[in-house]
């Protein structure tokens, strides 16, 4: 006798008690793991939609900000990155006696420069090399020139690219030459020095 008969043979009950075993068993045997599986795959599949709607903001933003500096760079002109601190102050003063040469009117000019620190870790080290620490080079000089002069300076030193703002400009009517203004302007350069050098 084969097992398909001994099978049949077996009362009704029972065939259906094994028929139900069977199929558990292949549940758990077969199913069960390919619903977890299942599972898995769509819980990541999930995760990477994050992500990627994460990335696509991410893109987003970069082409905001890259649009928002190609309108400063059209605006403003080129700017140079954060560069040793001994370059950078030697530049700005070298700068500042072009300026003294370029205009005729500008007369008197004193400069006084100081660094400031920079605590901004993140901004750091985006934009300093290993073991440095990003200062900004703050410079006010003051000097008496013609009004058509000290515009045309201000958009002299706005465009200069070891410039990275003018951050101020006070004027006040020249006491002794009604003809001149007396102008202080501060402008703003970012450098970097090493950490060691800074303590």
């Amino acid at each position: 006798m084969t097992i398909g008969e001994r099978f049949m043979a077996l009362p009704r009950a029972v065939q259906w008690a094994i028929g139900a075993g069977v199929v558990f068993v292949l549940y758990f045997v077969a199913v069960e793991p390919g619903l977890v599986l299942y599972e898995r795959f769509s819980r990541e599949v999930e995760m990477a939609d994050i992500r990627l709607a994460e990335l696509e903001n991410q893109v987003e933003d970069r082409e905001d900000d890259l649009s928002a500096f190609e309108i400063g760079l059209s605006k403003h002109g080129e700017v140079l990155p954060p560069r040793p601190l001994s370059e950078v102050g030697p530049d700005v003063n070298g700068l500042w006696q072009e300026l003294q040469l370029e205009f005729e009117s500008l007369t008197g000019l004193r400069t006084q420069s100081s660094e400031l620190g920079f605590a901004s870790e993140r901004i750091e080290n985006q934009l300093v090399p290993p073991g440095a620490e990003l200062v900004r080079v703050k410079l006010t000089a003051n000097f008496d020139a013609s009004p058509e002069d000290i515009v045309d300076l201000v958009g002299r030193l706005e465009s200069s690219p070891i410039i990275h703002s003018v951050s101020a400009v006070r004027l006040r009517l020249n006491s002794a030459d009604q003809r001149l203004l007396s102008a202080q302007i501060e402008t703003e350069s970012w450098a970097f020095v090493e950490r060691s050098a800074t303590r």
